[in-house]
């Protein structure tokens, strides 16, 4: 038998005489440690899946403020998912504006438009997938977020599929997902394209504009000039898109820090001329921001068990 061997042999012997002459210390401790890792594996395992169901609860809470223009109607619900329909815009330098504000943590930017599909209107909503916090949170779980470009998302009551095809100014987009119910009506009504996707839809539609522009005769008679008004009233049935502006969006959805009043952010954004300024339910605000200090306070009392833990072993073996 080797040196080495013979080494790991006196150890095991005298780990195991060490712990016959202490039974019962050694029952205990071992009785002590198997509780105290059963316990820190349980507990940190039920705390990471009550972290998550909570985060993507509070995920679905919406915004805490919305930034509108000034005319806008607002229909006021208890979540502030997305706007109302309306023609009214801002300009989207706002956001940089309203980023600056102490205590706002998000601002995310939509513009709805009124678009035509298949003779019918449908309400269309551009997001930024960057900045998003209330539309992606809405996919079922393990569903993939949507494509920059040549994708959708549709709200809940939309007839549409997953995998189907809408075609809006001769462009097929396909169904990435479906978002859950959330009760709020032009929320689950609607369609969802990144603001990426809906310029090119404004391309599509301003060559689809080009291309349907009447050509009128130098002389006409009266029988051609009624030719040519129906010829006119056929192109603007024809038209997909209204005319769209760069640089503008509809709304400005807003989510406070930790610790954020919101009169505070309000009167600080109140500043800002021509706009309106919605609040949403203050008992969501309030439930949000306390949860990163609900999860320190757990991971505090996690980290305070263990050095009891490593406290009573110190004791057993001294």
């Amino acid at each position: 038998m080797t040196k080495r061997h013979r080494s790991r042999f006196l150890l095991v012997r005298l780990g195991a005489q060490n712990v016959g002459r202490r039974l019962l210390r050694s029952l205990l401790l071992g009785l002590a440690v198997m509780i105290a890792v059963g316990v820190v594996f349980s507990g940190f395992v039920t705390g990471w899946s009550l972290r998550e169901g909570i985060l993507t609860t509070f995920a679905r809470m919406g915004a805490d403020l919305v930034v509108v223009p000034h005319g806008a109607l607002v229909n006021i619900t208890s979540t502030l998912l997305t706007i109302q329909p309306t023609d009214l815009v801002l300009d989207a330098a706002l956001g940089d504006k309203l980023r600056a504000v102490p205590g706002v943590a998000k601002v995310a930017a939509q513009h709805l438009i009124r678009a035509s599909v298949e003779g019918r209107a449908i309400n269309l909503i551009a997001y930024d997938q960057a900045t998003d916090f209330t539309v992606e949170s809405w996919l079922p779980a393990g569903e993939k977020p949507v494509a920059a470009t040549g994708g959708l998302l549709v709200g809940e009551r939309v007839a549409l599929k997953t995998g189907e095809a809408l075609t809006i100014c001769g462009r097929s987009l396909v169904v990435m997902g479906r978002l859950g119910r959330t009760g709020v009506g032009p929320f689950d009504e609607s369609y969802f394209i990144t603001f990426s996707a809906l310029d090119e839809l404004v391309a599509a539609a301003v060559r689809a504009r080009a291309a349907n522009v009447p050509v009128h005769p130098p002389a006409s008679s009266p029988s051609e000039g009624v030719d040519a008004t129906h010829h006119d009233h056929a192109a603007a049935r024809a038209e997909c898109l209204p005319s769209i502006a760069q640089d503008r969006v509809s709304a400005f959805l807003l989510q406070l820090s930790p610790g954020a009043s919101a009169e505070q952010a309000r009167f600080a954004i109140g500043q800002i001329p021509a706009i309106k300024i919605v609040t949403g339910n203050p008992i969501f605000t309030a439930a949000r921001q306390s949860l990163g200090s609900l999860f320190w306070g757990v991971a505090i009392f996690g980290g305070l068990l263990m050095l009891a833990i490593f406290f009573l072993v110190s004791l057993l073996f001294s």
